[in-house]
C-alpha cells in the first residue's frame, strides 16, 4: 500500500500545535531511574515481517525507529508523553507529544533534509487519563511511505509493543487510527512494578 504525503502536507500548518519536538540529536543514552518510567524494552509483533522490514530500512537508510516511551506525565490541561527516536545514523531524537484541552490526537512533521527524508509522526492518549498510548512513525521518501513503525504503550506496563514495516514487509498503514485497529489484539499486562533492570 503506497501512502501519499500529500495527506500530510495540509497537516504541516497546525504541526506544533499539539506537537512539540525537541530536535537535540544525542549519541548517548541518558541515565535512567530505577522504577520503570522510561520503557526501552520492546514486545515485537510479528517478529519476522518486522525483523525484514527493520534489515530494509536500514539497507535503504530510512530507519526512524521507537527507542523509548515514558510513562505519561500529568501537566494542568492533560498530559505529555516523551519518546526518543533512532535515526539512520544512531542518534536519538527526543520528542514530546502533548495531549491537552481534550485532544488526546496529536501529529507532527520532522525534516530530515540531509536523507531527504520526512518523518511524520502520530500519537494518541486513548483516554483521559491516557492509560493507552499509542504511536505511529511514518517515514516518507520522494513522497511515498518507505517504512513504518507503530507503538502501542500501557501506563502500567514495562514494555511496549511495536511493529514494523515497509511497502515489501507487514502492513502499512493509512494512519494511527487504522494502526490501532489492526493491533487492538494488545491487551495490558500490569507489571511495571517488577519490571527487570536494564
Amino acid at each position: 500500500m503506497i501512502i501519499s504525503q500529500n495527506r500530510i502536507s495540509k497537516m504541516t500548518q497546525v504541526v506544533f500545535m499539539s506537537l512539540f519536538m525537541v530536535m537535540a540529536a544525542s549519541c548517548d543514552k541518558p541515565q535512567r531511574a530505577v522504577r520503570a518510567t522510561v520503557k526501552t524494552q520492546q514486545n515485537i509483533i510479528s517478529p519476522g515481517p518486522s525483523s525484514q522490514a527493520q534489515q530494509q530500512a536500514e539497507a535503504m537508510n530510512v530507519n526512524y525507529s521507537i527507542a523509548t516511551i515514558e510513562v505519561p506525565s500529568t501537566t494542568t490541561a492533560g498530559y505529555t508523553v516523551k519518546i526518543e527516536l533512532k535515526n539512520p545514523a544512531g542518534e536519538y531524537l527526543p520528542i514530546t507529544t502533548r495531549h491537552e484541552n481534550g485532544n488526546n490526537l496529536a501529529d507532527g512533521v520532522y525534516n530530515d533534509s540531509g536523507r531527504g527524508l520526512v518523518v511524520h509522526i502520530e500519537s494518541r492518549c486513548s483516554n483521559n487519563q491516557c492509560n493507552q498510548y499509542t504511536l505511529l512513525v511514518t517515514v516518507f521518501k520522494n513522497n511515498t511511505a518507505v517504512y513504518q513503525s507503530y507503538a502501542n504503550s500501557y501506563a502500567d506496563d514495562c514494555r511496549f509493543s511495536v511493529v514494523m514495516s515497509t511497502a515489501s514487509f507487514g502492513e502499512m498503514y493509512r494512519d494511527i487510527g487504522v494502526a490501532e485497529s489492526r493491533n487492538s489484539n494488545i491487551k495490558p499486562v500490569g507489571d511495571i512494578d517488577n519490571c527487570p533492570k536494564n
